[in-house]
């Protein structure tokens, strides 16, 4: 039998490496794309980014882990306004 507890952690910290993957992949998306709008809707955000012409992307996460890359998005964002 298996120990809850160590399941738990298991699954947990899969969780965690998955989330920071997902996360590392939306600052990066940001920095290339075209456009990039955050809606937020009570707990949860949806992120939408205009990849290029031919393709959106949609993620639809909680508040709080949005809240792990929104400071680095703003300063990205801020950047690219000053580029152009």
């Amino acid at each position: 039998m298996t120990d809850g507890k160590r399941w738990e952690s298991v699954v947990e910290r899969s969780y965690n490496v998955e989330t920071d993957k997902l996360l590392k992949t939306i600052v990066e998306e940001c920095r290339e794309c075209l456009r990039f709008r955050v809606t937020e809707y009570q707990e949860w955000v949806t992120v939408w980014i205009e990849a290029n012409y031919a393709m959106d992307i949609t993620y639809t996460i909680s508040a709080e882990i949005y809240g792990k890359i929104k400071k680095k998005i703003e300063i990205i964002l801020k950047n690219k306004k000053k580029g152009n």
